[in-house]
């Protein structure tokens, strides 16, 4: 993300990411060509899986986890979110987060190009980017074994039927990365028609999908798609019958010679209360029972609710016809859909904005011109800066020990050289601030928040750089009530 900002200016957090970590890319180190190898996808991390790793997580304080679903299927959705609500069951209850291999085959299918818990066990930059490659995969199936005319000989490692998609190892840059749907599944004369997991397997595929005097033995094959898993996930979330359901309670008054009363309360906030005009009579043979009540109350067809729990209060034997229950059925449901609350937002009564900007002390505009003022990056830069009229110069140098030199040529031009700060301070990198600190610098142009509180409290004069993010008047009182002497807008 970062690399599609930085190189080309499309930012990955406005949906414009130039995908650079999907790249190949050359290694050039003090000049001379390095040979990575297979290594050319240098900026491709793994996808990030911290399942195993929950309950550490937990133990840490963490409350809610973000499942990336930008740009996902609903099946990859589908896919995750469930067997990490059965990690975080597992963990909850205190259990070590045990998932089969099958489980994890099944999230490594819907979409990986491999997995690790990135950093949350230390910085390890090789097992977040092993750099072999940098698109989708699925899993692994196996080895080639042996190839003939028509068909593909395959050693297991992963179950594959009839309509799943393979890959063939190849180097796609090179376009030899070749791929289709498996025709047959056959051993020796016989169509295998169910999943077959282990073992060797011969595979037959369309001609025009693969060029199979291309495969050779010893290529690593990848199932890149699974019908059978696809539509098992789809099911999970697709169709017209609620996959999840909303407890419901009621509370049934019956009393003969008066209206039946019927009142719920469900598990999200709906409520409903029905009173019929209908008297109730005494039974002669069928009086209303507890079971009755649930039984056809019960029925809420394809509602999201269901009922959990009745209670009854039932006198004088009454007795309440079918219709009756039906339509108190369908006033409830009609009811609870009408009464859902809507979650509260809190807006402000008045706009803040007016108020906070009629707080800022009242300044006056002045008349003096505009002064160009420039940044530079190397000493012959500053050299040719410093013999125009400019009255001051930023050197932002990739060696800070550049800056003693920098100072020395402005004091003798007369010009003011004021050196910058990284934009990003590393905890143990507070060398560099002391650096700066012994050349007594007229001024520094400060990046972070952690520099202008430094060389304010040591009383340098403090210039804002405009990743200090002053968007607008109320963000510069801010700062310059920090103790900038200026901020870059």
């Amino acid at each position: 993300c970062l690399t599609s900002e930085s190189l080309g200016g499309r930012s990955a957090n406005r949906g414009q990411c130039a995908q650079a970590c999907r790249l190949p890319y050359e290694i050039i180190c003090d000049g001379e060509d390095v040979d990575a190898g297979s290594q050319k996808y240098l900026l491709s991390p793994q996808d990030l899986a911290a399942y195993a790793l929950i309950p550490e997580l937990l133990a840490a304080g963490v409350t809610s986890f973000k499942i990336e679903g930008r740009l996902k299927t609903p099946e990859y959705v589908a896919n995750i979110t469930s067997h990490y609500r059965q990690a975080l069951d597992q963990a909850i209850q205190g259990h070590r987060v045990e998932f089969t291999a099958d489980q994890i085959r099944e999230m490594e299918q819907s979409f990986s190009r491999g997995f690790s818990v990135g950093w949350l066990q230390g910085c390890d930059h090789k097992a977040l980017v092993p750099a072999t490659s940098s698109a989708k995969r699925g899993v692994l199936l196996g080895e080639v074994t042996a190839v003939s005319r028509d068909r593909v000989s395959v050693n297991l490692q992963c179950p594959v039927q009839a309509g799943d998609g393979v890959v063939f190892e190849g180097d796609r840059l090179a376009q030899q990365e070749q791929g289709g749907r498996v025709y047959h599944v056959c051993r020796g004369h016989d169509v295998l028609t169910e999943p077959v997991a282990s073992g060797v397997v011969e595979l037959t595929f369309d001609q025009r999908s693969i060029n199979l005097r291309e495969i050779r033995k010893g290529l690593k094959v990848w199932k890149t798609d699974d019908p059978r898993l696809n539509r098992r996930l789809r099911e999970s979330f697709a169709g017209p019958t609620p996959h999840r359901r909303v407890p419901l309670s009621l509370q049934v008054t019956a009393h003969a010679g008066r209206p039946l009363i019927v009142q719920g309360t469900a598990a999200n906030g709906a409520v409903c209360h029905v009173e019929t005009e209908h008297v109730l009579a005494v039974a002669d043979r069928h009086p209303a029972t507890k079971e009755l009540l649930t039984t056809q109350l019960g029925r809420l067809g394809g509602t999201i609710y269901e009922l959990q729990h009745l209670t009854a209060d039932l006198q004088g034997t009454p007795m309440i016809p079918h219709s009756i229950l039906g339509g108190v059925r369908r006033e409830l449901i009609g009811q609870l859909a009408n009464s859902v609350p809507v979650p509260t937002r809190l807006v402000s009564v008045e706009p803040m904005l007016p108020q906070l900007r009629s707080a800022l002390p009242h300044s006056q505009q002045t008349d003096q011109p505009p002064s160009l003022l420039a940044l530079c990056r190397t000493l012959p830069q500053l050299q040719c800066l410093l013999e125009t009229d400019l009255s001051a110069v930023y050197v932002d140098f990739a060696d800070p020990r550049e800056y003693r030199e920098a100072l020395a040529m402005g004091h003798e031009s007369g010009r003011t050289v004021i050196p910058a700060t990284p934009r990003i301070q590393k905890p143990g990198e507070m060398g560099l601030f002391r650096l700066i600190e012994k050349l007594q610098p007229p001024a520094v142009l400060v990046r972070n928040l952690s520099g202008l509180r430094y060389f304010h409290d040591r009383a340098i004069p403090v210039i804002g750089d405009f990743s200090l993010n002053v968007t607008n008047e109320l963000t510069a009182e801010f700062l310059m009530q920090q103790g900038t002497q200026r901020v870059t807008a």
